[in-house]
């Protein structure tokens, strides 16, 4: 992978507490991460290319390959 590539880079936003409660539905109902729905809202919004998903398993669809011993 090149480097200009890699995903490394962070984006710091200032939101109220009652934004970042709508934010936090919105992640679950979607089960997708945060980094995801601002790719979608960019994507959609203003037609940007370039934004694909992250990756292929979330926290929401990962599956372990062992069972866990507990």
């Amino acid at each position: 992978m090149r480097e200009e590539n890699k995903r490394v880079h962070k984006l710091n936003i200032k939101i109220s507490l009652s934004e970042k409660e709508e934010l936090n539905k919105l992640i679950k109902s979607e089960k997708k991460s945060l980094s995801d729905i601002v790719r979608f809202a960019l994507v959609e919004t203003y037609g940007l290319e370039g934004f694909e998903p992250s990756y292929e398993n979330s926290v929401f669809t990962f599956k372990p390959k062992r069972k866990s011993i507990f």
